[in-house]
């Protein structure tokens, strides 16, 4: 699969499920725990039987080949945990990879507030779920106070009010050992652009709004859909017309006195057609008629691109028959264009 397509974890979980029924039980006693996410393992083996183990598992299948590592210092990173083995006292914390570093959406960013505030539930939720013993979740809490409020410029207070909350869902989460059935309830979703400190206060109140006149089992949900830098204005140069490719173009005779137009395609360069307009081409229209009504020649100034990105030519053909059909220029000739037809 492709990086980075939806079907990849599918597909990889897939296979694994596979993996697992077929050869890990074969492994008997030589794994004692097998904890797998997605492609990622985390297992106890008996060390003296790593070779055999990592042989078996790479004879599944010949375009698949597993890597391992192992524990340094009693110490193993798995994901986003720090797995730690104190003398068989198993304990976990936050890892970070050495190029971490530390930067999230700035508090000050023109940004959705509730995105800012979702980058601080996350961290606070990754902390109390991964850390295991209080020393090890007060240090990390610490880490995420210093690395919000002196890099990101975040709120002391807000983050401590969020660390409170959190700890209060965490902790009734864990004492809810039967889960309790949840009303049925349907969301509602708004999904709009960000506008900004005044946009987010007219959203909150549109949200209070919704929700006094709704019903109570349906949910209103204000949803900011983010948009790109190059949406705002181009962030690329400006490719100049006479290098622009794969077109289906517009061009005006070159006298000012005439209105004789053509409409044609080109997967070459505007520049290098132009000059075949003018001189090379002997069965170009525009040339013939240049040469017939003696006016000047064309250059870029006359033409305009209707459309471009045709990298295939029955594409172009098409945009090309479909702009001659509808602005009926005056030196086509429909021979080299495709004919089109609407059948009921």
């Amino acid at each position: 699969m492709a990086i980075g397509s939806p079907l990849g974890p599918v597909i990889a979980n897939i296979f694994m499920s596979e993996l697992e029924n077929s050869i890990v039980p074969q492994l008997g006693d030589c794994i004692i725990g097998w904890k797998r996410y997605v492609d990622d393992t985390f297992a106890f083996i008996d060390p003296d039987k790593l070779e055999e183990i990592n042989d078996i598992l790479n004879s599944f299948d010949n375009n698949i080949s597993f890597t391992h590592e192992l524990e340094q210092n009693n110490q193993l990173p798995f994901l986003d945990a720090l797995i730690s083995n104190n003398n068989g006292n198993i304990q976990s914390t936050v890892y970070r990879k050495p190029t971490n570093t530390d930067v999230y959406i700035n508090w000050n960013a023109h940004a959705p507030k509730i995105w800012k505030i979702g980058t601080i539930r996350t961290l606070v939720k990754r902390a109390l779920t991964i850390c295991l013993d209080k020393k090890s979740l007060d240090a990390e809490l610490k880490y995420i106070k210093h690395a919000l409020i002196n890099i990101n410029n975040y709120p002391a207070k807000v983050i401590n009010d969020i660390i409170l909350d959190e700890r209060k869902i965490y902790s009734n989460n864990k004492k809810q050992i039967l889960e309790i059935p949840k009303e049925n309830k349907t969301s509602v979703k708004l999904i709009l652009p960000y506008g900004g400190h005044k946009g987010d206060n007219l959203m909150s109140k549109l949200k209070k709004n919704l929700k006094s006149k709704l019903p109570d089992n349906i949910i209103p949900e204000i949803i900011y859909k983010p948009s790109k830098l190059s949406s705002k204005f181009s962030n690329k140069d400006k490719t100049e017309i006479n290098h622009r490719h794969n077109i289906v173009y517009y061009c005006k005779c070159g006298d000012v006195t005439c209105n004789e137009t053509y409409i044609g395609e080109t997967n070459r360069r505007l520049g290098e057609r132009i000059i075949d307009h003018n001189s090379r081409d002997k069965y170009s229209h525009i040339l013939n008629h240049t040469r017939e009504a003696k006016h000047q020649h064309v250059w870029v100034n006359n033409f305009k691109i209707l459309n471009s990105n045709y990298n295939n030519k029955t594409h172009r053909k098409i945009s090309e028959a479909i702009y001659i059909k509808e602005l009926k220029p005056t030196l086509n000739v429909q021979d080299s264009s495709y004919p089109l037809k609407l059948f009921n």
